[in-house]
Parts: C-alpha cells; sequence; structure tokens
C-alpha cells in the first residue's frame, strides 16, 4: 500500500513538474523582448500602396509566419512594428531578398547596380531605353525599409543614388534620398 502510495505521488510530482516546466516555457515566451522600428512615411514607396497598403500586406503575411508582433499606423503617415529580435532579422532578411530580386531584374535587362555593404549607397548604370524607375524604386523601397529596422523607435533612413548613362558614363542623376527626388527627364540623358 505505501509503495502503491509512492508511486502515485511520484507521478503527481513529475507530473506538476512538467506542467511547470511548460509554464516556464510559455511564460518565456510571452516576455520575448520587443522593440519598436518606424518605419515613416518617407519609406512608404508607391509599392506599399502607403501606410494602409504596408499595413494590410504585413497583417495579411502575420497569419502566416508571425512577421511581427504587433503593427500600428502612426499619425504622420507612418507605420511602427513591433518586433522580436529573430522577427526583426527575418524582416530584414526579407527586405534583401526581395530587393535582391529587383536588382536581378535591372541586371536582366543589360543594366548594372551596385549596392554598397551598408545598404547606403546605390549606383544605376543604365540607358534612356533600359532604365527603370519603378524598379530602382523597388530597390529604394526595400533598402529604406532595411535601414529603419536598424535602430529602434528612429526610423532614420538615407540613399545615396547615383544614375550612370552607360553609354556615355556620365552621371544622369546624383541624389540624396528622401531630401531629393529621383526625378530624371529624357533631358538628363544628353
Amino acid at each position: 500500500m505505501i509503495q502503491g502510495r509512492n508511486m502515485i505521488c511520484g507521478k503527481k510530482f513529475i507530473k506538476v513538474g512538467v506542467i511547470c516546466i511548460l509554464l516556464m516555457l510559455i511564460c518565456s515566451g510571452c516576455n520575448m523582448k520587443t522593440k519598436k522600428y518606424l518605419i515613416p512615411s518617407t519609406a512608404l514607396f508607391a509599392q506599399t500602396n502607403g501606410q494602409d497598403g504596408l499595413v494590410s500586406k504585413i497583417k495579411e503575411m502575420n497569419k502566416d509566419q508571425k512577421f511581427c508582433t504587433d503593427i500600428r499606423k502612426t499619425d504622420d503617415g507612418g507605420v511602427l512594428l513591433v518586433l522580436t529580435e529573430e522577427q526583426k532579422k527575418n524582416m530584414q532578411s526579407q527586405y534583401l531578398k526581395n530587393m535582391k530580386k529587383f536588382a536581378d531584374g535591372i541586371k536582366g535587362l543589360g543594366d548594372t547596380i551596385e549596392i554598397n555593404k551598408d545598404y547606403t549607397e546605390i549606383t544605376y548604370y543604365a540607358t534612356f531605353k533600359t532604365f527603370s524607375t519603378l524598379d530602382i524604386g523597388a530597390v529604394m523601397f526595400y533598402l529604406a525599409g532595411y535601414q529603419c529596422l536598424q535602430i529602434p523607435e528612429k526610423g532614420e533612413w538615407s540613399l545615396n543614388v547615383t544614375i550612370i548613362n552607360s553609354e556615355t558614363n556620365k552621371i544622369v542623376k546624383q541624389i540624396e534620398f528622401p531630401k531629393e527626388n529621383l526625378d530624371i527627364v529624357g533631358e538628363d540623358w544628353k
């Protein structure tokens, strides 16, 4: 009888121990450190359909893969993301992966695009016929998003963009974005 009672108490002890371990794991997951990252309105290009477009796209992606802990609109037209460190790394990786797709598309046209290691400078060699505002805009959007995830709550980013005529090797346009716009007209290519 005592042996049976000890077995039952032992099983209860093990069961309670397992439950405590599970609760500790669950609670540690609930207590994950998160940081807020601001993507300002200046980083929301046409590709996102603005603030509403980016929020709805990320919410849709969040259903399948827990892309972020929370996402909110800011009063000034930006987007605030609440991310764990792992989510931040995953999002940065996704930004760079998407940027590479557009950069490869540019290269597929016979043009050349160079991006420095810290993702702050773009040099795009193109001709008047092959230059794509849409493709370079997409590359700029993904690099801006990547930069916004570098420092919590700041939303700071800047891209130095140089467009070079690959036929003449002359600079068509050189800007610091978003301080200056990438407005290129036919005359710029001469």
